[in-house]
């Protein structure tokens, strides 16, 4: 009950490495262990959740930011314990709507209302998104993924990350392949539940 809050930001050097799908399971696993649970997607980019969980093209995020929605208005219930903040509209300047203290200050409403947020980021070779980001949120998770993954990129993720003073809590060391992408059997098992709610 007196758990801290539990604040992740999911980075990878490049897309293509599996990082959405890893943020969306993390999600998923804090909400079935009993977590109140805010996945937000803040890759403005290239957002990947809203398709992820078959929700179309919602509002989200960017929007928010922008001063155009409230979060509560933009705040999609997936399961009871388990919510999304997609990324909405791709914005022209996604770094400057992305500047601090501006995710902070989304947080500090959210304040008491979650137990975990976890934040898929925009890839960062693309960007300094994910610095940004992941500056904010206080904590990552860097995602490399087998034969993919360039090892100079890493480093430079990681390094940057530390220069911004981004607690790493590791690597992940993924591994699929693209006729098994991921993403396509969270979108399956979110599909149905609507269909049985």
């Amino acid at each position: 009950k007196d758990m801290p809050e539990i604040r992740l930001a999911i980075v990878s050097p490049s897309s293509g490495e599996g990082k959405s799908y890893l943020a969306a399971s993390i999600a998923i696993a804090l909400a079935q262990v009993g977590k109140r649970t805010l996945l937000i997607d803040a890759d403005l980019r290239g957002s990947a959740q809203a398709a992820n969980f078959g929700l179309g093209r919602p509002d989200g995020l960017s929007s928010v930011l922008a001063g155009r929605l409230s979060v509560k208005d933009a705040i999609i219930q997936l399961t009871p314990m388990l919510h999304i903040l997609p990324a909405g509209p791709q914005p022209p300047n996604p770094l400057e709507i992305l500047r601090a203290p501006r995710l902070q200050s989304l947080l500090l409403t959210c304040e008491n209302q979650y137990d975990a947020y976890i934040v898929d980021t925009c890839p960062a070779s693309a960007a300094s998104d994910a610095q940004m980001v992941a500056h904010q949120i206080g904590s990552a998770l860097v995602v490399a993924r087998r034969d993919h993954t360039n090892l100079k990129l890493l480093r430079l993720t990681m390094q940057n990350l530390q220069v911004a003073e981004v607690k790493l809590l590791g690597t992940v060391y993924n591994q699929f392949s693209k006729k098994t992408q991921p993403a396509s059997r969270l979108k399956r098992l979110f599909t149905k539940r609507k269909a049985h709610a």
